[in-house]
């Protein structure tokens, strides 16, 4: 206050009132600079030199600036999403980077059907704030600051910086920062974890070895050579050995790997836009995406409402292209369908994995999995007696779901409420 009413003339600090609103306006100023540089120095600054750290800085503070200028957003919020998006920008893997830069565009991924925007439009509402909720409205609030001072800048100076670039790309929409933190606390969960069985196959025609005991006298000829140096120098002991079948032969054949097969249901009614839900279950599609992209898995993805069969949205994930492909369907304008058809996706789910046909040699198939994802109570008629030797994981968005959690737990699945 001393410092401000030193810069006004004589006749401003005699007119109270005025000198007054004054002073007020630069302490809040001041306030604001203040609650900014504190989020500033709290982050793990993307970059790699002095000056890229420089550069970071100064976009990072307009970011937050902007943010409680505009949108008058919680510094702790603020600071919290900062904090945890430069981390995961920093240690994104090769397979997060290659999906995270397949997912939609942020125009693409903000698009509702023609009929919807237009009620937003009419209405003059921001969409994007009606279905955030309080509790993710400094997610928005920060995308649409990058957004607004995104094409202003110049970006010389930081296109080679690609910390700032992801974290920049992470964040321009709140749906990618929600997809790639709901996928890594999905890793958590190790009965979720996804991965491909070995098993040895005889084939006299194979390429690799293993050794097992012996069945029978006339499987002599396979066993070690090295065994039969033990006929020179002992044999009362080899043929001792021989005739209580000790020794191990050698057989050919080859490795099969058999991946895991999962199903993912999605829930794809209205409600699902509201609170980051869409993008929570976007994360789960994610998380499983990768493990196909490891080539650990082999994934169905479901989009399901209330309406027939047919007119659900498929996918199948086999390949690094159809991983990239499968995550392209996280956009608004894919999840307006009618009510929650829980039970009959469920139903659906188990016979396709029950009709499935097993390999002959697939003697220890891996489990299957069945990932539901749903923010609705509705009434489910499936027990866990049909569930019979698949695993079925639930993941509510919204209520609670007694009967999902009893079906889960039962077959050694994942309940997990509020994701």
């Amino acid at each position: 206050m001393f410092s401000a009413s030193k810069k006004f003339p004589l006749f401003v600090r005699l007119i109270r009132p005025l000198n007054d609103f004054l002073v007020a306006r630069i302490i809040e100023k001041g306030k604001l600079t203040f609650r900014t540089l504190k989020i500033v120095s709290s982050l793990e600054i993307p970059g790699y030199s002095f000056e890229s750290k420089l550069a970071s800085i100064a976009i990072i503070y307009n970011w937050t600036f902007t943010c409680f200028k505009k949108f008058d957003v919680s510094l702790v919020e603020l600071r919290d999403l900062l904090v945890e998006s430069t981390h995961l920008a920093k240690s994104l893997t090769e397979n997060e980077l290659l999906l995270l830069e397949t997912l939609p565009n942020d125009e693409d991924m903000a698009r509702l059907p023609e009929k919807l925007q237009e009620q937003f439009d009419k209405a003059n509402q921001d969409e994007e704030f009606f279905f955030s909720g309080e509790e993710y409205k400094t997610f928005y609030a920060l995308g649409k600051a990058i957004r607004m001072l995104k094409d202003k800048r110049s970006r010389t100076n930081v296109e080679a910086d690609t910390e700032l670039v992801l974290l920049e790309t992470l964040l321009s929409h709140p749906g990618r920062f929600l997809i790639l933190r709901t996928s890594r606390k999905i890793d958590e969960f190790r009965p979720l974890q996804l991965a491909k069985k070995s098993q040895f196959v005889v084939d006299p025609e194979g390429d690799e070895i293993q050794y097992r005991e012996m069945r029978d006298l006339s499987e002599l000829a396979k066993i070690q050579v090295s065994n039969f140096a033990l006929l020179k120098i002992f044999p009362p002991l080899f043929y001792r050995k021989l005739l209580r079948k000790e020794f191990l032969v050698r057989e050919y054949g080859f490795i099969e790997e058999l991946r895991q097969e999962a199903i993912i249901l999605i829930d794809r009614s209205p409600s699902t836009l509201f609170k980051g839900r869409l993008f929570k279950a976007g994360g789960i599609l994610f998380n499983r995406a990768l493990c196909a992209l490891r080539d650990d898995a082999i994934v169905h993805y479901i989009l399901f409402d209330e309406e027939e069969v047919k007119t659900w949205k498929y996918g199948f994930v086999d390949s690094p292209h159809e991983a990239q492909m499968a995550v392209r369907v996280i956009k608004m304008e894919n999840f307006v369908g009618s009510g929650t058809g829980v039970d009959n996706a469920l139903k659906f789910a188990l016979s396709k994995f029950k009709t499935r046909q097993t390999k002959p040699t697939a003697t220890d198939s891996p489990t299957p999995h069945i990932m539901l994802v749903t923010d609705g109570d509705v009434e489910i008629t499936v027990t866990p007696n049909d569930c019979c030797g698949i695993k079925v994981h639930s993941f509510l968005l919204g209520e609670s779901n007694p009967t999902l959690q009893k079906i889960s737990e039962a077959t050694g699945g994942v309940y997990y409420e509020y994701l």
